[in-house]
């Protein structure tokens, strides 16, 4: 059914279509027979000239309207007005986004840099503690030999 309405409704903008074409047609040819002589001729070509531009100014806006989802032209043009409100909003929070990255990528390199530091300092305190430790029990070593004998 919904395939069937889908067709019902394209036909009948097709025929709405091919009514307008008509109509222009008719009021073209209306007006090509009020003129005559050499300017008869110019009227015509200048008159399929403006109905073949018409032709083209109505596609491209059938075509607009179905890539947009509106029918009217007021709606057409509000769309395409906030479409410009909205890249300007888009191009805003990817400024900030930007910024923010960067600032987060700098907050980063300098703790990476802390750890780096905290690390190598933690080996050398471990190295030097674990010095001691074996110096104290050698002591201790010592010592529990000279008390046993």
């Amino acid at each position: 059914e919904k395939a069937l309405l889908e067709y019902r409704r394209q036909a009948d903008e097709k025929k709405t279509h091919a009514e307008k074409v008509e109509k222009r047609m008719a009021r073209s040819s209306i007006h090509t027979e009020e003129v005559s002589g050499l300017d008869k001729d110019k009227k015509i070509i200048s008159g399929e000239e403006q109905e073949r531009k018409i032709m083209g100014y109505e596609e491209a806006m059938h075509k607009i309207k179905e890539a947009t989802g509106v029918s009217d032209i007021q709606e057409v043009v509000q769309r395409f007005l906030l479409q410009g409100e909205t890249q300007k909003h888009l191009e805003k929070l990817k400024f900030d986004n930007e910024k923010s990255l960067l600032r987060l990528r700098e907050e980063k390199a300098k703790f990476q840099a802390e750890f780096e530091n905290m690390k190598y300092s933690g080996e050398a305190k471990l190295s030097s503690g674990q010095r001691i430790l074996e110096e104290m029990q050698g002591k201790l070593e010592e010592n529990e030999s000279k008390l046993f004998q």
